[in-house]
């Protein structure tokens, strides 16, 4: 039995066996770190995106800034002058990663005068799904 699991905001699967003996209930285990394609766009990354990003990079025409967003497939595949906002395969030539690692508080999104913040987990999740392939799925609703 295999379940995907959440620790210390990393991504485990966990893998384990149940043994009964005498009415003692043994489980044994084993901790793996769980592949990247385990990330899912709809429960994992969307979520994020949609709290921390899409105030600014959203559907909202009025509030959009700086022309892009990133609650559609062609905004996250659409090139920033020579780079891609999304890169699949690859954070370190994806815009979007790079912004939101940055140390300069001049480039790093969400800007720290919006009083959003990506947690480490959070940060993670987006660096394992664009390493992943970065595949995007319509919300549930719309499919």
């Amino acid at each position: 039995m295999s379940a995907p699991l959440r620790l210390a905001g990393i991504r485990r699967r966990r893998s384990c066996a149940v043994s009964c003996w005498w009415g003692l209930v043994v489980v044994v285990g084993a901790w793996e770190p769980a592949a990247a394609s385990d990330v899912d766009f709809t429960r994992d990354v969307r979520p994020i995106l949609s709290e921390n990003c899409f105030p600014c990079h959203g559907p909202d025409d009025a509030a959009r800034q700086a022309d892009l967003r990133l609650d559609t497939r062609e905004g996250l595949l659409e090139r920033v002058g020579d780079e891609p906002v999304v890169a699949p395969g690859d954070p370190a030539r994806s815009l979007l990663y790079r912004r939101i690692v940055a140390a300069d508080p001049e480039e790093r999104m969400p800007p720290p005068d919006s009083k959003l913040v990506l947690s480490p987990a959070e940060v993670e999740t987006i660096r394992e799904w664009i390493e992943g392939g970065a595949e995007w799925r319509e919300h549930w609703s719309l499919r």
